[in-house]
């Protein structure tokens, strides 16, 4: 046999293997990917459950479970991790119950570090702090919703109403 021919089985010896190596890592990567889909579908799933009927509380506790199961695989989306939080700290005005509060601080934590320039993660940040007994913690969020506040030109007036409680609204400045 000549040398040539060598070369070419040898050749092709590497590429059949090169593929069938490629192709089970193809697999591997697939059985993780539809292991993130899933996890996605379902936290999306979750919170629109919990957003439609959020009286429940096995809702509530399903979304908590889909959520940190979504939070291994994605966890570079303020959004979501602002999104979570907020509605359990919306669950928490509901319910008063705290155990709602410690994934919901660990949650906009988290947002806060990946968009700290957010005036919504910001406050829900304060809110979930407040709401925890850290009011000197809280105070310094509600602040920094304030100086975002006037940097985009909205400035809060008081006024008394008829009850003669004080009302603070947010007015755009022209």
């Amino acid at each position: 046999m000549k040398t040539s021919n060598y070369i070419l089985i040898g050749f092709l010896t590497f590429v059949a293997f090169s593929l069938l190596g490629w192709h089970i890592d193809s697999k591997i990567y697939e059985e993780e990917y539809d292991k993130k889909r899933k996890a996605r579908m379902e936290f999306y799933r979750a919170r629109t459950l919990l957003e439609k009927n959020n009286d429940s509380p096995d809702r509530q506790a399903e979304f908590t479970e889909k959520a940190k199961e979504y939070f291994k695989y994605y966890n570079k989306y303020h959004y979501d991790f602002f999104s979570a939080a907020s509605i359990l700290n919306n669950q928490f005005k509901m319910f008063k119950d705290t155990s709602n509060l410690v994934p919901a601080k660990k949650w906009i934590h988290k947002a806060y570090e990946l968009n700290p320039k957010d005036r919504q993660v910001n406050l829900v940040y304060g809110e979930v702090l407040e709401n925890l007994g850290l009011h000197e913690d809280a105070n310094q969020y509600f602040d920094n919703v304030k100086k975002l506040d006037s940097i985009n030109g909205i400035k809060y007036v008081e006024y008394k109403n008829d009850a003669g409680e004080t009302i603070k609204l947010r007015r755009n400045v022209k």
